[in-house]
């Protein structure tokens, strides 16, 4: 516990960003602590096929890519960190049996023929499901796959994992969910209970976001929707499978006393790691038309097996933080 003199103190939300996770549900950034705890925080670059951390994985197949118009070129994209996204076109016209039935082989054969500049993509061992991995130098914090190939493939759901940046969030309240504690009783005849206490534990949090602008791409993402190509936005129906995804919060920390809103001492990122939603009431009345998201988050266990609790909370320092770059990335 820190006096005043020592403390920090938390302004509401800058920033926050969502991404949708792998298609086993686990998340990109993996790994271990020096604790061989769940570490969560590494770089998405830093592949290691002996932690789960950098692992970017579709689907298994058979993938159904004949309905697609032109099958010689289907978009890929990648971008890392603050670089200029860089797409390729793969194509499918070669090098396939049957456009209805592609396998995990043949999809990621001809991903690298396409040759994207700094990943490889592979049939991971085990599960046979599309593996894509950066095998280039930079290390970079943040890798984004998506385009049609990586919806087609189940990047990201089938989504893609397209980072949605947002500065206009108007509220984030967050309530804890947890198992409360227990206590079975009985008293026998000489009036000496006996007691079993049996420990609660944290399961998870909920989350109330409240949003300034109506952005379709969140929308979609959080209720599960879609948009056509007219870019118009689609309600999900009763069948629709729910999509999961992270979400980062981004919030200014300042010293004791007076400070300039420019004064920031340090930032607080607060990561939920395994997150489900819908879209909650908006009112069509004579104001602005806020978006309200009900959030789910849950604890959360990697493709290793490894659990964890639902959020990580970090301090950056103020360098640290700027070195992200998240109004770019």
């Amino acid at each position: 516990m820190a006096v005043r003199a020592n403390a920090y103190f938390h302004e509401g939300i800058s920033r926050i960003r969502f991404r949708a996770l792998n298609d086993d549900l686990t998340r990109i950034k993996g790994g271990y602590d020096t604790n061989d705890e769940y570490d969560g925080l590494q770089a998405d670059g830093a592949y290691d096929a002996l932690t789960g951390n950098g692992r970017i994985v579709g689907g298994t197949g058979p993938f159904d890519l004949s309905g697609y118009a032109t099958p010689a070129a289907i978009p890929l994209t990648f971008k890392f960190d603050n670089d200029v996204a860089a797409s390729v076109n793969v194509d499918f016209t070669a090098g396939v049996v049957d456009l209805t039935a592609v396998t995990a082989a043949e999809v990621i054969a001809r991903i690298n023929v396409a040759a994207p500049a700094d990943m490889l993509a592979s049939v991971e061992a085990g599960t046979g499901r599309v593996l894509i991995v950066y095998n280039g130098t930079d290390d970079p914090e943040y890798i984004q796959t998506y385009g049609d190939l990586a919806k087609l493939i189940m990047i990201g759901q089938g989504l893609g994992q397209q980072l949605i940046l947002s500065d206009t969030i108007k509220s984030l309240a967050e309530t804890p969910t947890k198992k409360d504690d227990e206590t079975i009783s009985e008293e026998p005849a000489n009036g000496a209970s006996i007691d079993i206490i049996i420990d609660g534990y944290k399961k998870g949090a909920t989350l109330k976001i409240v949003d300034v602008q109506t952005d379709f791409y969140l929308k979609q993402l959080v209720e599960n929707g879609y948009i056509d190509s007219n870019g118009a936005y689609h309600d999900p129906h009763s069948g629709t499978p729910k999509i999961y995804f992270e979400i980062e919060v981004f919030n200014p920390v300042y010293d004791e006393g007076p400070n300039k809103q420019n004064e920031v001492s340090a930032w607080e990122r607060t990561v939920y790691l395994t997150c489900s939603g819908s879209v909650g009431e908006r009112t069509k009345e004579k104001a602005i038309q806020l978006m309200n998201y009900d959030i789910t988050c849950t604890n959360y266990e990697d493709a290793l097996g490894v659990k964890t609790g639902a959020i990580i909370r970090e301090r950056l320092s103020v360098a640290d933080f700027n070195a992200l770059d998240i109004d770019n990335v």
